[in-house]
């Protein structure tokens, strides 16, 4: 079964990468999901040579297989055997990311073949709205109009971005309203955690406390950069443990994934482990009144 998927919606792109790869094993557990391969690293020889793997005693594969747009040569060489590709039993998904779009001929050329077309586009209008109130509500939280727009005029269709930003507010309220946003200070320019936590990571204690008092002094929530704390300190936890996996099975934004990566390195697990414990420390006792919000985010990162 060969599927070409495309499209400037790669968040959806990759969900529906995500659902073929389900079903097929859903509908026989024998195949095996062989590999991910991208022809902007130059994977193409790695793709046939996979094809060209054939035991009786071996699993038909899963195979996925990105950017195929990027190449010429792969491209002749791909209309030359689809029809053969289109007859095996392996699950073939190729796919072309961002803006690079086929020709029509091409698509004809797909769909004669019998290669399932489908196309993903950025959604708008109602599609748009419909999408976050979802997200919001899947997460446990309900979102208003206001908040629906702001998050569009912020993020635009970029399902990544709203999915962190939507994430982000339902971890702080189960209510993403106007008082919300206005609570989280939330505006433009994202709240720049990750550089208290390079401090942190450089064993950098004074800048830490520094940016931290910083960020209070724009008037912004102890409660939401404590959630933040939390949230990005999961992340690089996921990060540093399961980086081959990448951004999207981790279910991080990309931009986001390439900053924890950087910082992955800096950390051991015992000092994130003792992190985190302290997290829950810190929120246990603001929860039951025996510290202040604003002493606890200093207490955070004075016990780090």
């Amino acid at each position: 079964m060969l599927y070409f998927l495309y499209g400037k919606d790669n968040f959806r792109l990759f969900l529906r990468e995500k659902e073929i790869k389900k079903q097929a094993l859903a509908t026989n557990p024998a195949l095996k999901e062989e590999a991910v391969l991208d022809l902007t690293l130059n994977q193409a020889e790695t793709f046939w040579n996979l094809l060209n793997q054939q035991s009786i005693f071996a699993s038909n594969k899963i195979i996925v297989l990105r950017n195929v747009l990027e190449n010429e040569n792969f491209k002749k060489q791909l209309l030359k055997k689809i029809e053969e590709l289109s007859f095996l039993k392996d699950i073939i998904i190729l796919s072309q990311l961002n803006e690079a779009k086929p020709s029509e001929s091409l698509l004809k050329k797909l769909g004669k073949a019998g290669v399932k077309v489908e196309e993903f586009s950025f959604l708008e209008g109602p599609a748009l709205d419909s999408w976050i109130k979802k997200e919001a509500l899947f997460l446990g939280a309900s979102i208003d109009s206001f908040s629906i727009n702001s998050l569009i005029s912020f993020c635009s269709a970029d399902l990544f971005c709203l999915s962190s930003e939507i994430k982000k507010l339902a971890c702080f309220s189960d209510k993403i309203n106007k008082e919300a946003l206005k609570t989280l200070s939330f505006q433009k320019q994202e709240i720049n955690i990750f550089e208290t936590i390079d401090s942190l990571a450089q064993k950098n204690k004074q800048k830490a406390l520094t940016l931290l008092q910083k960020h209070l002094n724009k008037g912004e929530s102890p409660l939401y950069l404590l959630s933040m704390f939390a949230y990005q300190m999961r992340n690089l936890i996921l990060v540093k443990q399961f980086f081959s996996l990448g951004a999207f099975k981790l279910g991080i934004n990309p931009f986001v994934f390439r900053k924890l990566a950087l910082l992955r390195d800096n950390f051991s697990f015992d000092e994130l482990k003792k992190f985190f414990f302290t997290l829950f420390e810190v929120d246990y006792k603001i929860k039951t009144g025996k510290i202040l919000p604003e002493q606890a985010l200093f207490d955070l990162i004075s016990l780090v």
